[in-house]
């Protein structure tokens, strides 16, 4: 075990203790995130330390709501308890999951802002570590705010550790939000190194912003961009989709570019997904929508679904559930971390730039690419414009089933949300459910923030 996983077992317990008796971060007493101190950059193993607790805090706090909720929330999960909002598709302002996403991503961009304060001004610090803090902080705080903006849209833009200012910040239109993610990205991929910080990927790297740029710039239809960051990425000869379908979210895969570490080699919500025994009841299911959407023998559809037949009062029925992940406990043997960026996405970002720049062909080849390795066919190299992009719509929505966001964010950015959702959920209300509420304690504490419409 490397120094910063023993720093993160360390300062996971210190986050807990400080989350505990904090507040809102947005609230004019004690900021939430109490990890950092006067004393916390004293030396630059203190300073990994605070940088190893941001990184924790994406890996537990986050995760442990995020990627299944929002899953949820469209057309990829079911639920099969009760009084689940987010199932229903029609969230309340006061929703504790909703509150914990936007409350996680903000305690996070404050421990960000307070290192970037910390670094910049120490005297203790080298020029390496202080240039490695900085553009790593930076890459995270990016990746915050282009979740958040994609949940919510109108959010408020906090640069500082002044709760002051932050109590009383605006909500800031789309361009400024970009503009702030795209500046972090482009200092990330400058100061950044190719190689990592640490002896795996727990950590960004230069190639981590710009697969990060590269889904910002898709999001924004800046197609040249988009292809020129993915591009970069894929020629690295760092990264490959790896042929076993089943290693694909091993530690440390070929194929990962990002993965947040986990204690142990299993990730935070493992056990809520993953059902005890072959026989019980998942609690998040599989839509009949997402099974459907598989091709005949696509290897995902078996390796990365899993299947259980449950009997009640003498009848059998089946449930498929989200299987990428296998470890439900402790793993040494096989460890898995959680991925947050990983290559097969960068070749569907390049096939999706390709076709936009009227290079259908090439798209083409890119998609196949990620189909070879499913097991699927090659898909010819005639095909229309507009049936090149429906090939990777689909693809995109097999591939990246429950991973962070990216059907919401997928259906948002093309244009067919309200439509594909309506039809899906009785509840849901076009021009109100494509963005979350503001949670209703933020915007008790700071009156400037409007909520989102619909929403009281």
């Amino acid at each position: 075990m490397n120094n910063y996983k023993i720093i993160l077992i360390a300062c996971s317990a210190v986050f807990l203790m400080a989350l505990s008796g904090c507040s809102k971060l947005l609230e004019v007493e004690t900021p939430r995130n109490q990890l950092t101190t006067d004393k916390v950059f004293a030396d630059s193993l203190s300073a990994i330390s605070a940088l190893g607790n941001v990184y924790y805090t994406l890996a537990n706090g986050l995760n442990t709501n995020y990627n299944k909720y929002i899953s949820l929330y469209t057309d990829e999960y079911g639920y099969t308890a009760l009084n689940e909002e987010f199932y229903d598709g029609r969230l309340s302002a006061n929703n504790g999951t909703n509150t914990n996403i936007w409350s996680t991503f903000y305690e996070i961009i404050y421990s960000c802002n307070d290192i970037l304060e910390r670094a910049s001004d120490s005297d203790v610090l080298n020029e390496k570590t202080k240039n490695m803090l900085i553009n790593e902080v930076k890459f995270v705080r990016a990746f915050c705010y282009y979740h958040l903006y994609t949940l919510y849209e109108n959010i408020p833009l906090l640069l500082t550790t002044d709760v002051d200012e932050n109590r009383t910040a605006s909500q800031v239109d789309s361009v400024g939000v970009f503009s702030q993610i795209i500046a972090d990205l482009t200092d990330a991929k400058k100061g950044l190194s190719a190689d990592y910080p640490s002896g795996d990927k727990v950590r960004a790297n230069r190639w981590s912003a710009c697969a990060l740029l590269a889904q910002v710039y898709l999001y924004q239809q800046r197609w040249q961009e988009a292809f020129d960051e993915a591009d970069a990425v894929l020629n690295s000869g760092m990264y490959t989709p790896v042929n076993d379908i089943d290693d694909v979210f091993l530690a440390n895969s070929r194929e990962t570019i990002l993965q947040l570490w986990r204690l142990n080699g299993f990730i935070s919500d493992a056990s809520t997904l993953i059902p005890s025994s072959r026989t019980s009841l998942p609690r998040f299911i599989v839509t009949d929508a997402l099974y459907a959407a598989f091709e005949n023998d696509d290897l995902r559809q078996r390796n990365w679904l899993g299947k259980n037949d449950v009997t009640t009062n003498g009848a059998t029925q089946s449930y498929w559930f989200p299987y990428k992940y296998k470890n439900r406990s402790a793993s040494n043997t096989t460890p898995e971390y959680l991925v947050v960026l990983r290559a097969s996405e960068q070749y569907l970002v390049r096939a999706e730039a390709k076709a936009h720049l009227e290079d259908t062909e090439g798209a083409i080849a890119d998609l196949n690419v990620v189909r070879a390795r499913a097991g699927l066919t090659n898909l010819a190299d005639d095909m229309d414009k507009a049936s090149c992009l429906e090939a990777i719509y689909q693809e995109r929505r097999v591939e990246l089933f429950g991973e962070w966001a990216k059907r919401f964010v997928d259906l948002k950015r093309i244009g067919r949300l309200n439509t594909v959702m309506g039809a899906y959920k009785e509840t849901w209300v076009d021009g109100e459910s494509g963005r979350l509420p503001i949670p209703a304690s933020e915007l008790t504490y700071n009156t400037n923030l409007v909520q989102n419409e619909g929403y009281h």
